[in-house]
């Protein structure tokens, strides 16, 4: 973010410089811009704070209104005389670092020649300045002056169109949204995450035979039953019987391949039953990778969507969604998604 000095006298030019301020704002963090002694705290040498400030600016707009040469202290003298004078350390500070200096003209004041100014000053007179003027020119000159910061620090966010910034809370909220969710994206696609892996080629069980069958949903049968064929459909042919593992035994889960679907269980030597045509289960529609937190709850990033309570993904529906875990609805059957700690 740019950081923006503004420097001006009170006596001169305040009211119109607490408006350019304002209008700042609204393409710079407020934080990013100084423009009062207010600023200085107690105890502290003015010069070294001032000079400081110059230098962790990228720009340093001096406004200048009417009385802004003439000004001066109780005795008459000017104040650009006096080498303690607070514009002329922040404008000398500037020279000497070789930061950008743009003069802002006010109230239809004249820029400084040369001969206004004094030595350590002097360059000032050749710096390319603009005009910021009453309403209803006042937008428009600021839009213009906006450029010309964004021109000398690269990346400044501003618009020009309206006098509307492009930043906006809304904008900064969805963007903060975007950036969390594409990181809790990126962690749980680690292999260790919720992530289903890639099936590359035909793989073989010492475990038992592998066995490919066509992604049919069917109701599936108790072990040793046949399966019933639907009205008007055609039996499939069943080359083999596949023996079911023990109750007791860890069943592997089955895994997508292409268009069709890998059964890994182990068999033994059991009761023949006729293999069931079975689809994707409701519990490998839905891949949970995230849960956000906003004012009015909590939300779910699963394939790749943000979903709230309510609303459905991969024909599943979020009936319930906590700091850890999603409650799904698919069938009349509840379950539930959990992420890793």
């Amino acid at each position: 973010m740019p950081k923006v000095f503004i420097s001006y006298r009170r006596e001169d030019s305040q009211d119109v410089t607490g408006r350019i301020y304002d209008r700042l704002t609204r393409s710079v963090s407020p934080g990013d811009i100084f423009r009062d002694i207010d600023s200085i705290p107690a105890g502290m040498d003015f010069r070294r704070v001032l000079e400081d400030a110059v230098g962790r600016s990228d720009v340093v707009l001096v406004v200048i209104g009417p009385r802004w040469v003439s000004a001066a202290d109780e005795q008459g003298k000017r104040r650009l005389e006096n080498s303690s004078d607070f514009v002329r350390i922040e404008v000398e500070a500037a020279l000497r670092r070789g930061i950008p200096i743009i003069p802002v003209s006010v109230s239809n004041a004249a820029l400084p020649v040369d001969s206004d100014l004094p030595e350590t000053m002097k360059d000032l007179a050749f710096r390319n300045g603009r005009s910021v003027r009453p309403d209803p020119d006042f937008h428009n000159d600021m839009a213009r002056l906006i450029r010309d910061i964004e021109a000398v620090v690269p990346g400044m966010a501003a618009s020009v169109a309206g006098g509307t910034a492009l930043r906006s809370p809304a904008l900064v909220f969805a963007t903060a949204v975007i950036v969390i969710a594409s990181v809790l994206y990126l962690l749980l696609k680690r292999p260790d995450g919720n992530a289903r892996p890639a099936v590359e080629g035909p793989r073989s069980s010492q475990a038992g035979d592998r066995r490919v069958r066509p992604t049919a949903t069917v109701q599936q049968q108790p072990a040793g039953a046949a399966v019933v064929p639907a009205p008007g459909s055609v039996t499939p042919q069943a080359p083999s019987v596949a023996p079911r593992p023990s109750p007791t035994s860890e069943t592997p889960p089955e895994v997508l391949e292409g268009n069709v679907v890998a059964d890994l269980r182990p068999s033994r030597p059991t009761a023949p039953a006729v293999q069931s045509q079975l689809g994707p289960k409701a519990e490998d529609l839905v891949i949970l990778q995230g849960i956000l937190a906003d004012g009015a709850g909590f939300k779910a990033i699963v394939n790749d969507e943000v979903v709230g309570k309510g609303e459905t993904v991969a024909g599943v529906m979020v009936v319930r969604i906590t700091s850890r875990e999603v409650t799904f609805l698919h069938g009349g059957r509840r379950f539930v998604k959990r992420l890793e700690p």
